[in-house]
């Protein structure tokens, strides 16, 4: 039995009167025909209809008789068959292509996942998800090589479950903070303990999940074994300390050395006031030991009494300077530092034994020169050291000018840096030696006189100080060491202030 869509009147009716107005007409006939409106109708159902339109006369007739014939019933039928065989044609069709598409996705995805697998095995890096709660929901295989789990004895666990006791609490509100905040975790350095009970050092880098919403649904991240590394970190820190050690002792030596060369000189230059004060000393006593000693004798002893307060006074002061210079501590602090006192401290000391060797010293300070920031003592070693040298390159005397200014900066015109420079007129440096004056233990002097050290600690120092020291010489006519430091503050306060 053929079924006919009442639609197909409809078109037949609403290229001639619209589409509103041929729904309206075919809908009153199906009242009128005392049907109900549903999908399709039988041939008879369909006749009845014809037959109510056809009352209506005119066109509306024309179309109904034309509808009602069997004719039109056969080719309406025929249309059906055709469109319905198309659609399930089109139905497999789009079937096939989208079992296609799926077979392919899948396969996309299987392959993706392996190569996931891989990377996250061979990467030797612990691959893992938490939820917003930060417990495990996945877990890549290389957990067991870092902590001796199995992925799946992990899941569900919380993160911080893993850390050593004495860090849980500090990392876990320190990783909480983050998941509040929504922030990537990098590199967090993470102590935690294996499954046999010794501890592995592990740091971490996530990355947040966020919903189309913004909230947070957990972390998926990385850890990374620095187990090794950390382990090479603190050995290499312990090297260097005992390097630095090793160094403040070398320079300590050197010091020391330093001022077991000042001693001859020191001596000479304690000698006379102390000769002189002996003399006075012992005329005064004769003196007193007199009968006829009296208040007249005495006034006329006050002279030599005065002598022997000032000879004393500069024993004490010679005495009292020596003694700051050897026992100022290797490990002070830098702090300001006035440059030209602290060399006129060191030539107060060093001077006399110059005198003695026909070397005469010219200053020439800048009345204004800035401070720098420094180690007194460190920088008074490296003073001392440079016009020793420069004595010893004199045997025969010579000249010896120590000069200081400020370095001034040119976009703001203040001064940045200090210059202090030490220029003799001894024998010089041959350049095939002056390139190696810095290196350890390398020295043009006879054995007893020099172990090599005192320039490259000398050249050590300034570098710690973030200063530079050079050298120019010039065989048979002298050599300039150059200092160069800079200022605590490119306006700081002169030295004298």
């Amino acid at each position: 039995m053929v079924e006919i869509d009442v639609q197909s009147l409809v078109d037949l009716f609403k290229d001639s009167i619209g589409v509103d107005a041929a729904e309206k007409i075919v809908y009153e006939a199906l009242k009128n025909a005392n049907l109900t409106v549903k999908q399709s109708y039988s041939e008879e159902e369909f006749s009845n209809i014809c037959e109510v339109l056809k009352k209506k006369g005119g066109f509306i007739k024309t179309i109904a008789t034309v509808a009602s014939a069997s004719a039109y019933s056969d080719s309406y039928y025929q249309k059906e068959l055709t469109r319905e065989r198309e659609e399930k044609e089109d139905l497999a069709k789009w079937k096939y292509i989208l079992e296609q598409e799926v077979q392919k996705r899948v396969a996309e995805l299987k392959i993706a996942e392996e190569r996931f697998r891989q990377i996250a095995i061979s990467s030797g890096d612990w691959i893992w998800e938490v939820d917003a709660l930060g417990a495990y929901t996945y877990s890549s295989s290389v957990v067991k090589d870092l902590l001796g789990y199995e992925p799946e004895e992990i899941t569900g666990k919380q993160y911080s479950d893993f850390f050593i006791p004495q860090e849980k609490e500090r990392l876990a509100s320190e990783v909480n903070a983050l998941f509040a905040q929504k922030e990537r975790i990098l590199r967090l350095v993470n102590e935690n303990l294996h499954k046999d009970g010794y501890n592995v050092i592990l740091e971490t880098s996530a990355m947040p999940i966020l919903d189309g919403n913004g909230n947070l649904l957990g972390y998926r991240g990385v850890n990374r074994d620095i187990t090794e590394r950390k382990h090479a970190e603190e050995e290499l820190n312990n090297a260097y300390n005992k390097l630095k050690e090793t160094q403040a002792q070398l320079v300590q030596s050197a010091k020391m050395a330093a001022v077991g060369q000042l001693g001859a000189g020191v001596a000479h230059e304690l000698n006379n006031p102390l000769g002189g004060i002996l003399g006075y000393a012992q005329f005064i006593l004769e003196k007193i030991k007199q009968p006829d000693f009296g208040a007249e004798n005495f006034k006329s002893c006050q002279r030599y009494i005065e002598t022997i307060e000032r000879e004393s006074t500069r024993c004490k002061k010679i005495v009292e300077t020596l003694l700051t210079f050897s026992r100022r501590p290797i490990s002070a602090k830098p702090e300001p530092v006035d440059i030209n006192r602290a060399v006129e401290e060191v030539i107060f000391v060093i001077g006399h034994q110059l005198k003695l060797n026909n070397v005469e010293v010219i200053t020439d300070f800048m009345p204004d020169l800035v401070r720098v920031s420094g180690i007194i003592n460190q920088l008074q070693q490296v003073f001392t050291n440079l016009i020793l040298n420069a004595g010893q390159a004199m045997p025969d005397g010579g000249e010896l000018r120590i000069t200081a200014q400020n370095l001034i900066d040119e976009p703001s015109q203040v001064p940045s840096k200090v210059k202090i420079a030490f220029a003799d007129t001894g024998c010089g440096i041959s350049p095939e030696n002056l390139t190696h004056v810095f290196e350890p233990f390398f020295t043009t002097k006879a054995k007893e006189k020099g172990t090599g050290l005192g320039l490259s600690l000398s050249y050590q120092i300034i570098q710690d100080h973030k200063g530079k020291l050079e050298v120019k010489s010039e065989v048979g006519k002298g050599t300039v060491f150059t200092i160069i430091l800079p200022a605590c503050r490119p306006a700081g306060l002169p030295a004298g202030r």
